[in-house]
């Protein structure tokens, strides 16, 4: 039993919190509410070094993998690792720093058991300092649970976390909440002379949601009468990701809700209307035994509200592809958004597994700006296939045009060159009629079975 004890810092040595240790007792005679582990010091790295963190019981309120605060760190040739198992409860791991910049970061997490609130791939920030996060994040979970996972970071306050480099989430087992690619209140960038790249990889466990790109927001972070947001960071840029994105979903994993190739949106505080977004690639491709109980969205998820249509969007120079290898798709896949607008084009491959419901070119409510193909060379749609959107009855959501190319596979249902719900076509210009605009709409059938009729 240990009390009275709060923060630990390494200062280059390593930390071990063994099992069956026990603190935070709430006894009268301990103020301590857990620990806070760093891997180097308090203001700077000790001695140019940092310790391995291993914590497999106990309460933990935070993990730092490099320092509690210093307004730039330099840790090149520094590798951070961190490591969760047992019975342990940690609050908060944070790869990074808590507050301050850090370049040249090597980080591994490795999660085996326990319990972790939220795991952060970059640095968590405070107040309004500055804190971007430029190296390289390697996240593993094997066991245990997370709650939620914020690649790129979180914010705090009107510090909001950038993130530049690779990061590599890496999941084989365990329960996890949400997976953020781009963090909350925080967004991932690229440079000139650096692409920034968010990998997911799901093989085993079960996860609630993934998104490629973030939040958008975070309950932690607003700004007040005497700090701002920084020019540098601004609102509309929170949850957004620059660079590529890759998820993959296979073994026997089992995704209880859906993927987003974007975001999700954000609308508590007044942060703007165009946060959560994707500026690059994103490729989602679903084999093996993996299983999604939900939908598969080249898009975002994005918000029903008015104005804010341009959350969790794709953007017009970006690409989108959703491959569907094998698995199981419990309910539709779509090439577009939940209500994200999608401005580029989209792909949605089928070359095996199952889809339970139907296959969307298109969005579910989501404006489709470019064009939109679909491609079936294999695998079983029990529902019908849509070139375009599901959309609502009046309504136009498909205005690039779409494609449908069918070499295998069998289509349960029916084929449909166009939408299921909402209409087809170029967007009307001022003084022409929407329908006097003709469907842009392309069926090629080469091969494969459809048991339904084709349109």
């Amino acid at each position: 039993k240990i009390k009275n004890i709060n923060h630990i810092y390494g200062n280059g040595h390593d930390i071990t919190i063994g099992k069956n240790v026990v603190n935070a007792t709430k006894e009268p005679d301990d103020y301590s509410l857990g620990f806070y582990l760093y891997g180097s010091g308090q203001h700077g790295m000790v001695g140019n070094s940092v310790g391995k963190i291993s914590v497999y019981s106990g309460t933990t309120i935070r993990i730092v993998g490099y320092v509690r605060n210093n307004s730039s760190i330099n840790t090149s040739g520094l590798k951070a690792d961190i490591t969760v198992g047992g019975t342990a409860n940690v609050s908060t791991v944070v790869a990074g720093s808590a507050s301050g910049a850090v370049t040249g970061a090597d980080v591994a997490i490795s999660v085996e058991g326990g319990y972790v609130g939220t795991l952060i791939g970059g640095n968590q920030g405070f107040s309004n300092i500055l804190s971007p996060y430029e190296g390289d994040t390697s996240i593993t979970i094997s066991g245990g649970t997370v709650s939620t996972i914020l690649g790129a970071g979180s914010g705090r306050a009107v510090s909001i976390q950038t993130y530049c480099g690779s990061m590599k989430i890496n999941v084989s087992g365990g329960s996890i909440g949400n997976i953020y690619g781009a963090g909350s209140a925080a967004y991932v960038l690229s440079k000139d002379n650096q692409k920034s790249e968010v990998n997911i990889s799901v093989t085993g466990g079960s996860i609630n949601n993934i998104f490629a790109a973030g939040k958008g927001g975070d309950n932690s972070v607003a700004e007040n009468e005497n700090i701002k947001f920084s020019e540098k960071t601004p609102p509309g840029m929170f949850g957004s990701m620059t660079g590529t994105a890759n998820i993959t979903v296979g073994g026997n994993a089992v995704i209880n809700g859906s993927i987003y190739a974007s975001g999700e949106g954000y609308v508590d505080q007044e942060y703007g209307t165009e946060n959560a977004f994707l500026s690059g690639s994103a490729v989602i491709t679903v084999k093996d035994s993996g299983i999604v109980k939900g939908n598969v969205y080249g898009g975002g998820k994005g918000l029903k509200q008015t104005g804010y249509e341009s959350c969790a969007r794709v953007e017009a120079d970006s690409s989108v592809e959703v491959r569907i290898e094998g698995g199981s798709i419990e309910n539709n896949v779509y090439g577009g958004g939940e209500n994200g607008i999608v401005k580029g084009k989209s792909m949605v491959h089928m070359s095996g597994g199952t889809v339970k419901g139907n296959v969307y070119g298109g969005g579910e409510n989501g404006l489709h700006e470019g064009k939109t193909e679909v491609h079936l060379g294999g695998g079983i749609v029990e529902g019908s296939l849509y070139g375009g959107a599901l959309g609502n009855p009046g309504e136009r959501l498909v205005y690039g045009g779409s494609t449908v190319n069918m070499t295998g596979g069998w289509i349960r249902g029916n084929l449909y060159g166009g939408s299921e719900l909402s209409d087809d076509g170029p967007k009307p210009v001022e003084g022409e009629l929407a329908e006097d605009l003709k469907d842009l709409i392309f069926v090629n059938l080469a091969g494969g079975t459809v048991s339904g009729n084709v349109f």
